[in-house]
């Protein structure tokens, strides 16, 4: 089979794990693969030595759709619901999840209109259709059900030569660049606003008044730290209770994770939850809301709450806190249940769901 695969976004934090981990997985296999996208990018990431299509549409654009280069692949995986739909007969699409209709951050009319095209169409004419978590494969076919003989559930996995527990030296030098206290809780990947830090943040208020409840960092927001967790901060006056981390590189996030007391995701909508799986495998405790797809990848490995409850929130917090063996237990079965996702079992599914629905040989 010979695959034309959309690597514009390998950059991206959250889809371009994905793009990241699948590329290595299927250069290994030796699948005959082009790729689109920026050639300087890819070859950032070791991904060099295959033919690449210059092609940098942005993403949602009418050029997007207008300019995206067929060649003579018969076969085109794109790793988000942005597909080319003159192609679309030719496509497999990945979709992460329903938050362009879900959250209120993107209820505009233009974003729910573009987000309920581009899925319907997926939806009426994808020969495969692949989706990152069996809640959100649930989600789509609720709204979907036409395709449900075509959508597969293909877990994400992680990295396990980058992400595992750290070392004291590493943790120390990790520290000490970024002037962090021993203890403090960690909140990773909080760009957008379902993510619900400043729920979180509010919560936090309570325990930082009244104990001595160590502090949290809010890291990994793509360079800046978004404007609703700002106000938060403000309007809670929890400002010095907080360090910022905008930008962590990928090679420091072991030690930022396994420094950590524990993770906290109080996210309103997932559709899987990468931060989660990826603080498991190096160690550290995970506190989990119930949203979304946090329950279905964190299995039994993660302390929940719910995200609209800040008594429940505070509890865990202060389980984590107060309590080693929880703290001990909890790492023993997130290094558990993070082992089992890996690249090679989601490509594996890949494959399968290509095999089954008979998009290799369309």
């Amino acid at each position: 089979m010979s695959l034309l695969y959309d690597a514009r976004l390998v950059e991206n934090s959250g889809i371009g794990t994905t793009i990241r981990g699948q590329l290595r997985e299927i250069l290994s296999r030796k699948i005959p693969i082009t790729l689109t996208g920026n050639s300087r990018q890819l070859a950032s990431h070791s991904l060099t030595g295959v033919p690449v299509i210059p092609f940098d549409a942005k993403l949602y654009s009418i050029k997007e759709q207008t300019s995206f280069p067929r060649a003579s692949h018969a076969r085109i995986h794109v790793p988000h619901y942005n597909a080319p739909l003159r192609y679309l007969s030719h496509c497999s699409v990945t979709v992460h999840d329903l938050i362009h209709l879900q959250s209120d951050e993107f209820k505009h009319p233009a974003y729910r209109a573009y987000a309920s095209l581009m899925l319907s169409q997926i939806a009426r004419r994808s020969p495969c259709i692949l989706t990152v978590s069996e809640t959100t494969r649930s989600q789509f076919l609720s709204r979907y059900p036409e395709a449900r003989h075509r959508t597969f559930t293909t877990l994400n996995g992680i990295d396990h030569k980058l992400f595992r527990p750290a070392s004291s030296g590493a943790v120390a030098a990790l520290k000490k660049k970024h002037s962090l206290p021993d203890e403090y809780f960690l909140a990773i990947g909080i760009g957008k606003k379902h993510k619900n830090i400043d729920f979180a943040l509010r919560a936090l208020k309570h325990l930082w008044k009244d104990t001595d409840c160590p502090p949290i960092v809010l890291a990994g927001a793509g360079g800046k730290i978004p404007s609703y967790a700002t106000h938060a901060m403000m309007e809670n006056s929890v400002r010095k209770n907080v360090i910022l981390l905008p930008h962590v590189p990928e090679s420091d996030l072991p030690a930022v994770y396994s420094s950590a007391l524990a993770l906290i995701m109080p996210s309103l909508l997932e559709g899987f939850g990468l931060p989660a799986l990826e603080a498991m495998a190096c160690g550290t405790p995970v506190l989990a809301s119930t949203g979304g797809s946090l329950p279905e990848v964190c299995g039994h490995a993660a302390r929940f709450f719910d995200p609209r409850d800040e008594d429940a929130f505070i509890h865990a917090v202060q389980v984590v806190l107060q309590d080693s063996k929880q703290r001990a237990r909890l790492r023993s079965l997130g290094l558990s249940q993070a082992a089992g996702f890996t690249w090679k079992r989601n490509v594996d599914a890949m494959m399968r769901a290509y095999h089954h629905t008979g998009f290799e040989d369309s």
